[in-house]
């Protein structure tokens, strides 16, 4: 029995579903979580975003000196805007007094978008442990296709001892940034409605 005329055109057009949390949709915005981590091959290491919980090449950076993140480049144009979560752990160790905190920026590529400092963590001869919780309000940013989003995280120190943060999207335990190493940002999409 052959289809009906009328029927066709429904059946044979082109089949795809979007979908959206609700909450996303009515606000415009939808969020994407990326890990930190990294990866190292002989000749160099490498610092990374990431969607997937995967095994980082080490589980923190010590000592840093200003780490970049980047994610793949962008397959077609996206436009960011709201305010992105950031959480990152910490261990801090003084010996004598030890302040330390980050600053941390998102970039298009290598232009700078928005910037935020952590608070100052004290060590006076004792660890300093816990999750810098930071907000990033982004203004409307354009990214077009073949962009890179980056995270540049930027240690300032002083007095003797050493610093560290965690980048295990495994949450493995890491030498010194007992017991949370899995670093987040959560990033807000424009979603054309």
């Amino acid at each position: 029995m052959p289809l009906d005329p009328d029927l066709q055109e429904l059946t044979t057009a082109r089949q795809s579903i979007i979908s959206y949390d609700w909450v996303d949709n009515a606000d415009g915005t939808g969020f994407v979580g990326y890990y930190l981590f990294s990866t190292e091959d002989n000749s160099d290491k490498n610092y990374h975003l990431g969607r997937n919980a995967v095994y980082s090449a080490v589980t923190e950076v010590v000592d840093g000196t200003g780490e970049d993140f980047d994610l793949t480049t962008f397959n077609k144009a996206r436009i960011i805007k709201g305010t992105a979560q950031i959480q990152i752990p910490f261990n801090v160790w003084g010996s004598g007094t030890r302040t330390q905190y980050l600053t941390v920026t998102l970039k298009n590529g290598a232009t700078s978008i928005v910037s935020v400092q952590t608070k100052t963590i004290i060590a006076a001869t004792a660890t300093v442990q816990g999750v810098h919780g930071l907000k990033l309000v982004i203004p409307e940013t354009f990214f077009a296709a073949g962009d890179v989003l980056r995270l540049t995280i930027v240690p300032t120190r002083t007095g003797l001892g050493w610093d560290r943060y965690g980048i295990d999207p495994m949450n493995r335990q890491g030498a010194n940034t007992n017991p949370i190493t899995q670093s987040r940002i959560f990033i807000p999409f424009k979603i054309d409605n």
